[in-house]
């Protein structure tokens, strides 16, 4: 068995085109206000990537860099842009330096990346006012897949989060359960990982722990999404899953580069959308 590939590219782009259509009907552009605290080149280039697919749709994109201050300062700004009718989104680049406590400074309706206290709190208890856009992208990545694999009823699956602690896993196993899904959370700390993983019909792994998920972890025929990436000296760019060996036994896997990522961008410009429409 050879997995299909799920291209992340040229999913992000149909649902990109999607977007233009919604925001023709708008009496004005909407405006994303994005932050960056310190120098990481990577944070950097990933904003890069949501102001260019911002400008493609003629989405206003105001990008506010913070070398080295101090989080009150940052905190001002945020509550400048609160405070601005023309703002219809913000969003803090992660990971912040350490003892930043800034997130919960955003007003929670332009909290587009749903990273406020109040928004976590609304999406656990199933009244979300945004879904995370990284959620967001592997709950419509699933839904794609079963399209492809006609999967039949995701409530008859078994699904695991390996990762159901972390930013984006914790999250991620609120909002399926809440769809009444079958949902098993795991972690590298869960006894006996290897059987957890290979019960799942849909392995969905956030961890950030490069190519943790190899073949033997993996049932025959699941369907993997990769949410996580790391970078090493002796790997480059590696996802959560051993790509190479698991798209062996695989049905349906997501590469990393590729995967997650692209789809994770447009699922934001949805939800800045959706703070419009709101």
């Amino acid at each position: 068995m050879t997995a299909v590939i799920f291209d992340g590219r040229a999913f992000a782009k149909e649902k990109e085109d999607k977007l233009v259509k919604l925001l023709e009907r708008l009496p004005r552009k909407p405006k994303l206000v994005a932050i960056l605290v310190g120098g990481s080149p990577e944070s950097e280039l990933y904003l890069k990537l949501k102001q260019r697919m911002a400008e493609r749709l003629g989405i206003d994109f105001e990008f506010k860099k913070f070398p080295d201050e101090k989080p009150q300062k940052i905190v001002g700004f945020i509550n400048q842009k609160n405070a601005d009718t023309e703002v219809n989104g913000i969003i803090v680049e992660l990971p912040l330096p350490a003892g930043f406590q800034v997130l919960d400074a955003i007003k929670p309706s332009k909290d587009v990346d749903c990273l406020t206290g109040e928004n976590l709190r609304l999406l656990a208890e199933g009244k979300p006012r945004f879904i995370p856009p990284t959620v967001k992208a592997v709950f419509d990545i699933l839904l794609k897949a079963t399209q492809v694999e006609k999967l039949g009823d995701l409530k008859d699956k078994k699904i695991c989060v390996v990762g159901d602690r972390g930013m984006v896993g914790g999250p991620l196993v609120s909002v399926l359960r809440n769809s009444g899904l079958e949902v098993s959370g795991a972690n590298t700390g869960t006894q006996d990982l290897i059987a957890t993983t290979r019960s799942a019909d849909i392995l969905i792994s956030a961890t950030g722990i490069g190519r943790l998920i190899k073949k033997e972890m993996v049932k025959p025929g699941a369907v993997v999404i990769d949410v996580g990436i790391e970078k090493k000296r002796n790997l480059g760019v590696a996802g959560d899953v051993d790509f190479e060996n698991v798209k062996e036994i695989a049905s349906f896997i997501t590469p990393v580069p590729g995967g997650v990522g692209p789809v994770t961008v447009v699922c934001l410009m949805e939800n800045l959308i959706g703070s419009v429409y709101h």
